[in-house]
């Protein structure tokens, strides 16, 4: 079958405003988590040739409680812009799949069925623009198009669904996230934790 591509600029503008807006948040939460390590490191050693070998261990027990609790409050941060961002994609697709149909372009589809008539790509391709993005519109069109061996292509809406929430599961696994340090890192991955059934964490 030939296969027409349609783009919905509606649809593509929020998303493309929305992740533009995801990567702006995996990069500040990864440029504030960096930052942190060299303060615990800091903390870790400040005054070591004074103290004891039990008071240096109880001040790295110290700095790395306040280094977790404030790599989780970034975290804490991220997720919740992360789910704003997520939730304006899914009112976005909701309302496109919700938006009525243009009445005087499905009675043009229905005179297409009921007079059993054919369509030419070039026709479909007019179609295809004069549904303007509209999914009701674009669905009845691609049945119709099935009926002359032509497609229209509508993107999947449990796809799309699908899409949200590995990008929630690519978000979450930031909580991991910890830079390349003096052999302690591992040491500073936080308890382990679970989303959607994916269990991560410290060894």
């Amino acid at each position: 079958m030939a296969k027409i591509n349609v783009t919905y600029e509606k649809l593509s503008r929020q998303s493309e405003n929305s992740l533009s807006e995801l990567l702006n948040l995996k990069r500040r939460y990864v440029a504030s988590a960096d930052a942190l390590y060299p303060r615990y490191r800091a903390d870790c050693n400040r005054n070591r040739d004074l103290y004891t070998a039990e008071a240096q261990e109880a001040q790295r027990k110290q700095a790395k409680e306040e280094y977790s609790r404030k790599r989780l409050e970034l975290f804490n941060e991220l997720w919740r812009d992360v789910g704003v961002e997520i939730d304006l994609m899914r009112d976005d697709l909701a309302a496109w799949v919700s938006e009525p149909g243009d009445p005087a372009f499905l009675a043009q589809i229905k005179a297409y069925r009921d007079f059993d008539l054919s369509l030419s790509r070039t026709e479909l391709e007019a179609l295809v623009a004069g549904a303007g993005g509209n999914y009701v519109c674009l669905r009845c069109l691609d049945t119709l198009a099935g009926k002359s061996g032509l497609r229209v292509s509508v993107p999947s809406v449990e796809d799309f669904g699908k899409d949200l929430e590995r990008i929630k599961m690519d978000f979450w696994s930031l909580r991991l996230y910890g830079p390349v340090g003096e052999g302690d890192v591992l040491d500073l991955l936080p308890d382990v934790v679970s989303y959607s059934g994916m269990q991560m964490g410290g060894p």
